[in-house]
């Protein structure tokens, strides 16, 4: 870009355009041309979404989903854009005080906090010139959970596969406008850690949920028979509460693998019934 002015070359001609600099103060500012979030790469109300707006490692997650500062296994947003032109505007972003707080909102890259509730609200960014607002935004929409499980409640929902006792590799499921492929199976216990706290990569054995087996949390213990015929006992345990985990344990005092489907399907009603 130009603008007319004084020009020191002596080779010039009277009229001749020089170049702008920051000290030709009759240099027009160019317009804003863009304000772009860069991450997150997905929005809560896009009608559709990009496959890598999910998160495909542990917590597996879309970028657009956190979850409240007391959850177990608690994480922030990332949040990235950019301006341009970047010489001349910079960056300002604003984030609804129900999706949590900003630090360091004049950054290319701010730090976020999550909120304590449950809640939704923008994030925007803007390009500013001079502490003016310039005409380029841009805006996605973030949601925080209450916890981990009320999050893969919305991903997950009820009565999708996620790996057998067969070995499958791979699974998908639609979300948001967005068909994931999961890179692995997940079994019941994997399955169990990711709904409490995010951890783990969706297949793990007794050992890893162990920790939540702590006598002290223990609701109600029954004793339960099975023929082949689909008879047998089975007392109520009682009332359930969103969030409790069933598990089913063998004579010998280890988990059972055939037992592991009725786990899931008792979980999968849990989660139907206490988001």
């Amino acid at each position: 870009m130009s603008c007319r002015g004084e020009n020191s070359d002596p080779n010039s001609r009277p009229g001749d355009a020089v170049p702008c600099d920051s000290t030709q103060q009759s240099c027009p500012v160019p317009p804003c041309n863009r304000a772009t979030i860069l991450r997150p790469i997905g929005s809560l109300d896009a009608s559709t979404n990009p496959t890598n707006s999910w998160l495909s490692s542990p917590c597996f997650h879309f970028d657009f989903q956190g979850v409240v500062s007391g959850s177990a296994g608690p994480y922030v947003l990332d949040f990235n854009g950019e301006i341009d032109p970047a010489a001349h505007y910079s960056p300002n972003w604003t984030l609804d005080a129900a999706a949590g707080t900003l630090a360091n909102g004049t950054s290319l890259q701010p730090t976020h906090s999550a909120p304590t509730a449950a809640g939704e609200g923008n994030v925007t960014l803007q390009g500013m010139h001079g502490g003016s607002a310039a005409g380029c935004t841009d805006r996605k929409r973030i949601k925080i959970y209450r916890d981990h499980l009320a999050r893969d409640f919305e991903n997950f929902g009820t009565g999708i596969s996620c790996g057998n006792p067969l070995g499958v590799s791979t699974w998908t499921f639609t979300r948001f406008g967005a068909t994931i492929s999961m890179p692995g199976s997940w079994n019941c216990h994997g399955g169990t850690r990711h709904l409490n706290n995010g951890g783990g990569n969706g297949s793990t054995g007794l050992s890893g949920v162990s920790y939540l087996f702590d006598p002290s949390r223990l609701k109600a213990t029954v004793t339960v028979t099975h023929t082949l015929t689909g008879g047998g006992s089975h007392p109520p345990l009682g009332s359930l509460s969103r969030g409790d985990i069933v598990v089913c344990f063998t004579d010998a005092g280890e988990l059972g693998e055939l037992l592991d489907q009725l786990v899931e399907r008792v979980g999968h009603g849990g989660l139907r019934s206490g988001r």
